[in-house]
């Protein structure tokens, strides 16, 4: 009876270790643009093959386990062990949260998809409304008295575009804000203008900022950044 009760005890310590659970460590890095951390894998059977689910917001080196931030954003980079296995045990994520340095404004909705009636009931009443037939505008501020306006752009019924005007601030400070959101198009920029996207190539972009000084004969001459829809196809 004791051989038999030994002979089940050790097959249950068996069983416990091939499904101990594989995790990173750390489980959680925050980061900000241009930051690197190192995790690693514990647990895992044979060195694994680490992956992000999101390499615009930061990308992981397979072997070496170095995380790299790029934009703002979150992702996880995981691994699986175990292709054969969908088990919750076999796979193991590390949550990247890149935050920002800079927070000087509230970026626009860049919902492409949205119509007049749910911009308004996202963000409220406008100062100006000039819409008709689903084309037009909608603008949030007064420039003669407030810090900044939005403006947002319509055709076909839907978001097309937004415009931010801004009295205060320069190039020196949008710049590297849009730079740890967004990539840049270098071969676009010049002293006054910076161009950006949302992607790391632009057959994957869906918006296009573009900050500009000088670009308005606006009172104090603020600085312009527009977004806008980069696709060709309809939404």
């Amino acid at each position: 009876m004791k051989k038999n009760i030994f002979a089940v005890a050790m097959g249950m310590a068996a069983l416990c270790a091939c499904t101990k659970q594989v995790k990173f460590t750390p489980q959680n890095a925050t980061l900000y643009a241009g930051d690197s951390i190192q995790v690693s894998v514990e647990n895992a059977g044979a060195t694994p093959k680490l992956l992000s689910e999101n390499t615009f917001v930061a990308t992981v080196d397979e072997t070496s386990g170095w995380i790299k931030a790029k934009h703002v954003g979150e992702t996880n980079v995981y691994c699986d062990y175990d292709a054969n296995s969908t088990a919750a045990e076999n796979v193991a994520k590390c949550k990247v949260t890149v935050q920002p340095r800079y927070t000087y404004y509230t970026e626009p909705v860049t919902d492409w998809t949205m119509t007049k009636e749910q911009l308004v009931a996202k963000l409220g009443e406008p100062t100006a409304d000039n819409m008709e037939n689903g084309d037009g505008y909608l603008r949030y501020g007064d420039i003669t008295k407030d810090e900044f306006i939005m403006e947002y752009g319509f055709g076909g019924g839907r978001l097309l575009g937004a415009a931010l005007l801004h009295k205060k601030l320069t190039m020196k400070e949008v710049q590297p804000f849009l730079a740890e959101r967004y990539a840049s198009v270098p071969e676009s920029d010049d002293y006054f203008t910076a161009v950006f996207m949302n992607a790391d190539n632009e057959d994957d972009a869906t918006t296009y900022i573009v900050a500009q000084e000088h670009a308005t004969n606006c009172i104090n001459d603020p600085i312009l950044v527009t977004y806008t829809y980069a696709g060709d196809e309809d939404l």
